[in-house]
C-alpha cells in the first residue's frame, strides 16, 4: 500500500513522552526528631492515663492521633527492649 504525498502532509511529529525521570520534581520533607516524639510519648502516657482518647490527646498537643498512637507504640518498643 503505497500513500500519496498529499495523505502524509497531515502528519507532523509529535513530542516525545516525558518520563517521570526528565520531571523536575522538589519536595520539603520534614522529619521528626526522636526528642519529639519521645516528647509526644511522654505527655500522651500521662494523659491516656487520665482516660482522655487519641484524639483529644492528639488536640491538646497540637499532633494528629496517629501521630500520637504511633508515638506510643514506639515509647512501648523501646521499654520492651
Amino acid at each position: 500500500m503505497r500513500l500519496s504525498s498529499s495523505a502524509l502532509k497531515w502528519w507532523t511529529r509529535s513530542q516525545r513522552i516525558r518520563t517521570a525521570a526528565e520531571i523536575p520534581f522538589q519536595a520539603v520533607l520534614f522529619e521528626a526528631s526522636t526528642s519529639e516524639y519521645r516528647r509526644i510519648a511522654l505527655e500522651a502516657k500521662q494523659l491516656r492515663a487520665l482516660g482522655l482518647s487519641l484524639s483529644a490527646i492528639g488536640t491538646e498537643l497540637g499532633v494528629t492521633d496517629k501521630t500520637v498512637a504511633k508515638a506510643l507504640a514506639s515509647m512501648e518498643l523501646t521499654e520492651k527492649e
